[in-house]
């Protein structure tokens, strides 16, 4: 059933419910969106009645057999509004604030009421609590005792061009913007520091927020607050490029150039290490930084090809039922195109590191080896606990972290060149081979 929520003037109500009850239960609902539409998928069983209402409008009950039978059907409803209630008017620069947001504050958690129509009205309920009024693209304010209209701040409009190598424009490419000063802000105590009402309203805003899609030009038009802003783009056979920051400055906009570049191609196939036979089904996916990057899954043939693969990526995860997950390194993701990548899969359970053996944690100096698999390569070569690896393949551990880690991991067989400086302060370097290693407990192993 489609419909509408509208008051006694025939406006709109955003943010207007509808629910649909057989009994005691509730069986269907949803929320007009800032015009009063509304979708509903009706159950197939009667339902006793359909209950229209919103905040600071008297609840209507309709039912059941004089609501629509037919899908497509279309349904008016009209509320009225409440005895005690109040009209209050959002406005910028004079002009009416249209899709404005009224939150209720009680404990210092702010819920919505309201969203103002296209005049900047909205109907209010009478309660307690504080009020504040929150709109992307104008910010937040707190809503005085007795106030009937609410001045927001000016707009910001921010045009991101989306654009490829050579500057060619990209379009249906995925744009989120945000407004940074609705990041968390840590304390003292490194903890995210409590925000305000205002902040968190717009938080609640924030996360109803879709993605933009860019034009055939590669632009995408956002108002937003005055202020610093941050920008993420993605698209498909490009890498996405996260955290661009600008600042959004006022009504004539600000150009922000965001280049993709072209996503290396992985293709390989996976294999059980002692028959030989192709693993379907297998996950496969890039360790990101240690928070995991784009995956797929190996075919019927265990073949698979990763299209978003990231130049930052420096090691593949592959973990099936029935094997023991294998995290390999040395993975070359600047490539444009990397092929026939093998990986053997040893039937089992638990994790294996394609790796020297070490459980590492990050230090000032480099990577602090926490602990040794007994047996392990590293632990052959005179690796011991407490020491520092500083460097990797004559490149400096504390200038990349990251590619550090996963420079360690790499193909069973081969060797990797370490420099490690002991609890007595002296240096020396060792050459390890990687091999295939069984983690007995969680952590970060190499």
């Amino acid at each position: 059933m489609l419909g509408e929520i509208v008051d006694d003037d025939g406006r709109g109500i955003g943010g207007a419910g509808v629910v649909v009850v057989i009994g005691e239960h509730t069986v269907a609902r949803a929320t007009a969106d800032l015009d009063g539409h509304f979708s509903l998928e009706l159950p197939n069983d009667a339902v006793d009645a359909a209950v229209f209402g919103a905040p600071g409008y008297t609840e209507v009950r309709v039912a059941g057999a004089a609501l629509p039978t037919m899908a497509e059907a279309f349904w008016s409803q009209t509320l009225n509004r409440a005895p005690g209630s109040r009209v209050l008017t959002v406005v910028s620069g004079g002009v009416p604030v249209f899709g404005a947001t009224v939150f209720r504050v009680e404990k210092a958690t702010p819920s919505p009421l309201g969203t103002t129509d296209d005049n900047g009205h909205v109907v209010l309920p009478t309660g307690p609590g504080d009020l504040v009024v929150a709109h992307l693209a104008h910010g937040a304010v707190d809503v005085g005792i007795g106030t009937d209209t609410v001045t927001l701040p000016p707009s910001a409009l921010v045009r991101v061009v989306v654009v490829d190598d050579e500057r060619h424009p990209l379009a249906d490419a995925m744009v989120n913007l945000r407004s940074v000063m609705m990041a968390p802000t840590p304390t003292t105590d490194g903890l995210p520091a409590v925000p305000s009402p205002t902040t968190w309203a717009l938080r609640l805003l924030q996360r109803r927020e879709r993605p933009r899609v860019s034009d055939e030009g590669g632009v995408v038009s956002w108002l937003t607050m005055v202020g610093d802003v941050s920008v993420d783009v993605s698209k498909d056979g490009f890498r996405p490029v996260t955290g661009v920051r600008d600042q959004a400055r006022g009504e004539r906009g600000t150009d922000v150039v965001v280049k993709l570049g072209t996503s290396p191609v992985m293709a390989g196939v996976v294999v059980d290490a002692v028959t030989g036979a192709p693993v379907a089904g297998a996950a496969v996916g890039g360790d990101v930084r240690g928070a995991g990057g784009p995956g797929t899954r190996t075919d019927e043939d265990g073949r698979f090809t990763l299209g978003q693969w990231e130049a930052r990526a420096s090691s593949l995860t592959v973990a099936a039922r029935g094997y023991r997950t294998v995290t390999v390194g040395g993975v070359d993701g600047s490539s444009s195109r990397l092929d026939d990548v093998r990986i053997e899969l040893v039937p089992g359970s638990g994790d294996t590191v394609v790796g020297i053996g070490v459980s590492i944690v990050n230090d000032p100096r480099g990577l602090r080896v926490r602990s040794l698999e007994p047996g392990s390569p590293a632990e052959s070569a005179g690796v011991a606990v407490g020491d520092i690896i500083v460097t990797v393949d004559g490149s400096s551990v504390s200038s990349n972290l990251d590619a550090a880690v996963g420079s360690i991991r790499g193909s069973p067989g081969t060797s990797v060149q370490i420099g490690i400086e002991g609890e007595d302060g002296a240096r020396r370097q060792l050459t390890v081979p990687r091999a295939a290693i069984t983690v007995r407990k969680p952590g970060r192993h190499r």
